[in-house]
């Protein structure tokens, strides 16, 4: 595919273009990753009472068997293409890589030839129906070059877009692939999401689902009236609580998510997402929206994986958004009408073109030992546990994203997809491992029964690599523990207008810094005199990204809020 090709179809699968655009005019990149010291080695046990007989069945079975794995709407270099080159280079499993439903129609509108370009992609498209099933099986067999007296075991299922996730539900269930989650309507409608959690007792914010502007106006005046328990001197911490977010049952990168705090933003709001798209589904147009009660706090996004509803947390980050949320500390005071409110640096940029914004300045990895409140990671593992297990997800990855509120943890939405940023290469050197290779080892490291290798390659204090760096799940903890600080930083731009010169002095100043492993501007940021730029609302319309990697946290902190310092200088207008 060529590069044209590969930022539309990105535009697709994410809603945003920037991450995958050709520009690399300003881009750094450090040396190769330090050494990683990770959870790998053989399984461990003593195999030497097992039936004979037994092992060698079993060997023979898995000789005949071909393992793979079904990569669906796989474009990414640094999410699909990891994987893949994993899974083979490790595993020995090939993947077979499928385009959504979705995919294929929206690749198929763009192009004036038809199916030209369909046809020259290494995806194909999946089986329209599961009558179509068999004879899709047998092509999937011939494009592995398997042998047609082998049996191909489809192990699992990874959907790499958005739009795909229903797809690739559906798909699991037609091919009977080994570990799924069958098909549940729950993990993508943000309605039903919170309305299971609900059903199950388990703490949700509360919400409306309305098909008219009145009945979204009603809700929201029941949430705005707990706030007048405020005293009227409050007015800062008042305005904070009146509030609800606004929303479609279905989106991604904060399509369409609106915060109102008042009726007319409401009205707006409404306008908005009635009759608009539906993410995945081009022919259906929303036809109500969604009102959630505030959940005031700090956000986190947790990466996990399943293995037959063992959980595990890949990593947990914290977002830098600003407006800044309160402490749980701060909440508490609050709720007591005690507090001060917290500090607000960046009240300028509350609001462009009269839409008031809370942007995202940082993905940082969050760490216990760096928190003053007390630890979170057995709060927030417990909390999540419960929610998958609510909506019957046992395989594969998640990103959900949870707001620790005074009243505790509150869940945004659960997406069963990764974590749309470049995370290896800063959870490798932060963390020893990653989110993809705690996958394969779930989707293909070796079963209960299937316990064959002494383990000779671990130590009492460290797991080290074994000679396949096959990662080994039993040793992986709940959660992990941080060793480097990392984080990816979301260049914010605050100006409007023509282009007309690019600070290049800061952005030298920016990659010679001891925290910085890797950066990039958008193209339409590096055109003085022809691009028009607008101000950053959310992730999709930010200007670039810095990677940040340092194990000492001072020299971490002093590059970050350098950077923070330094990006309302980059762009002229």
């Amino acid at each position: 595919m060529n590069r044209l090709i590969f930022v539309v179809v990105a535009v697709a699968l994410f809603g945003v273009s920037s991450p995958f655009a050709s520009c690399i005019a300003w881009t750094t990149c450090a040396s190769s990753a330090a050494s990683r010291s990770k959870i790998w080695g053989s399984r461990g046990g003593d195999s030497s009472t097992a039936d004979v007989t037994d092992v060698d069945d079993k060997k023979e079975q898995r000789q005949q068997r071909q393992r793979v794995l079904v990569l669906m709407d796989n474009f990414c270099e640094y999410h699909g293409k990891y994987l893949s080159e994993r899974a083979l280079d490790v595993y020995g499993v090939q993947c077979v890589h499928v385009l959504s439903e979705y995919m294929t129609e929206y690749l198929k509108s763009i192009h004036q030839e038809g199916n030209d370009e369909i046809s020259s992609l290494t995806s194909i498209p999946m089986p329209s129906s599961p009558e179509e099933v068999i004879e899709w099986r047998k092509h999937v067999a011939e494009k592995l070059d398997v042998d047609v007296d082998g049996t191909v075991e489809l192990k699992g299922l990874i959907c790499e877009s958005d739009p795909g996730l229903d797809d690739s539900e559906r798909l699991c269930v037609w091919l009977n692939v080994t570990n799924h989650n069958g098909y549940n309507e729950a993990r993508r409608n943000k309605f039903l999401t919170i309305s299971t959690l609900a059903s199950k007792n388990i703490p949700s914010v509360q919400q409306k689902l309305c098909t008219t502007i009145d009945e979204a106006i009603e809700f929201a005046i029941s949430q705005f009236s707990s706030s007048m328990l405020l005293p009227i001197e409050k007015e800062e911490v008042q305005q904070q609580q009146r509030l609800v977010v606004v929303k479609p049952i279905r989106g991604c990168a904060s399509d369409d998510v609106f915060l109102c705090e008042d009726l007319e933003s409401i009205r707006s709001a409404y306008d908005i997402i009635v009759g608009s798209t539906v993410l995945g589904s081009p022919k259906k147009k929303h036809d109500s929206v969604l009102v959630q009660e505030y959940a005031i706090g700090q956000e986190y996004a947790i990466d996990t994986v399943s293995k037959n509803g063992q959980l595990k947390i890949a990593a947990v980050w914290k977002y830098d958004k600003r407006p800044q949320p309160p402490t749980i500390r701060q909440q508490q005071q609050q709720k007591q009408m005690a507090g001060d409110n917290n500090d607000d640096e960046d009240s300028e940029d509350d609001a462009t073109n009269g839409r008031r914004r809370q942007v995202y300045y940082a993905t940082k990895l969050y760490d216990d030992d760096d928190d003053d409140d007390d630890p979170l990671l057995p709060i927030i593992y417990q909390y999540l546990d419960d929610c998958l297990n609510a909506l019957d997800i046992r395989w594969g990855v998640t990103h959900s994203e949870i707001i620790i509120t005074a009243d505790g943890p509150r869940l945004v939405e659960v997406n069963c997809r990764q974590h749309n940023m470049d995370f290896v290469p800063l959870t490798d050197n932060a963390i020893g491992y990653n989110l993809y290779d705690m996958l394969l080892s779930a989707y293909l490291g070796f079963d209960d029964d299937e316990n064959e290798s002494e383990n000779k390659n671990i130590d009492d204090d460290t797991a080290i690599i074994n000679e396949d760096e096959q990662l080994n799940w039993d040793l992986i903890p709940n959660y992990p523990s941080i060793r480097m600080n990392c984080a990816m930083v979301h260049l914010v731009n605050n100006k409007e207008g023509i282009l007309k010169r690019l600070n290049e002095q800061a952005l030298y100043e920016i990659q010679a810094m001891d925290s910085v492993w890797d950066l990039e501007v958008y193209r339409d940021f590096l055109e003085p005199g022809i691009s028009y730029i607008k101000p950053t609302q959310d992730i999709k319309s930010d200007a670039g990204w810095i990677q940040m990697l340092h194990p000492n946290k001072e020299i971490f902190e002093r590059d970050y809020q350098r950077i923070i310092e330094l990006m309302p200088t980059l762009f002229e207008v």
